[in-house]
């Protein structure tokens, strides 16, 4: 019988892994590469984006908060407590 890992799934060999890992990090580095030409170019003025973002990062936060003053609540870890207030003090 092979050997699982953490998750109980079976390993994979490691240079496989690594090889595909490295194919991944090789083609983002191409597409870097071939979108500098248009880098100087601005994008179009999009108004609403802005707002939109801000208020997606503020319910992510408050969200992560929440988690994590429940976690708290359960745990009873001071460090919880803190995290949690941090995310909440970041808003």
């Amino acid at each position: 019988m092979s050997e699982a890992n953490y998750l109980g799934m079976p390993d994979r060999e490691d240079s496989l892994v690594s090889r595909t890992t490295l194919l991944i990090v090789a083609c983002y580095f191409a597409l870097t590469l071939s979108m500098l030409p248009w880098a100087q170019r601005p994008g179009p003025e999009l108004p609403g984006l802005v707002p939109f973002f801000v208020a997606g990062v503020v319910v992510t936060e408050l969200a992560s908060s929440f988690l994590l003053f429940f976690s708290f609540s359960a745990a009873r870890s001071w460090s919880l407590l803190l995290l949690a207030s941090a995310y909440l003090y970041s808003d």
